[in-house]
């Protein structure tokens, strides 16, 4: 049966060369699997991203400061990461880039970090 194999082929260019695209036709086939499954990952993966609509403070409603601290705590590393970003970006303002910079240097400081995570659970628990 090898040598029928080995016969089938051996003489016969165009049979060889099907065989090849045969072969390769599978690996891609594979491939473009492969590549579907790792989109469908991604895809789930930037579901996971949460809502990064923040929320207005409102000075006189209670209730309303748990759903404010509770959608800057979700979004914080992409506030910061914005907002150092944004500081070094030369196409913006001088004085944007200025506010974008205090914004990160108040918002990375260890008091401002546990006060607004300690206050949102404090106002969730009023809630």
């Amino acid at each position: 049966m090898l040598r029928d194999v080995y016969n089938f082929y051996k003489n016969s260019p165009k049979r060889k060369h099907g065989l090849e695209t045969t072969a390769k036709d599978k690996v891609i086939a594979q491939l473009a699997d492969i590549m579907e499954a790792e989109i469908a990952i991604g895809e789930q993966e930037l579901k996971k991203i949460p809502s990064l609509r923040l929320k207005r403070w409102c000075a006189t409603r209670w209730l309303g400061r748990s759903e404010c601290l509770t959608a800057l705590c979700k979004a914080y590393e992409y506030i910061l990461e914005h907002l150092l970003e944004f500081s070094k970006n030369s196409t913006e303002k001088a004085k944007d880039r200025g506010k974008a910079r205090e914004l990160y240097q108040e918002l990375t400081t260890y008091n401002t970090f546990l006060f607004i995570f300690f206050y949102r659970d404090l106002t969730a628990m009023l809630a």
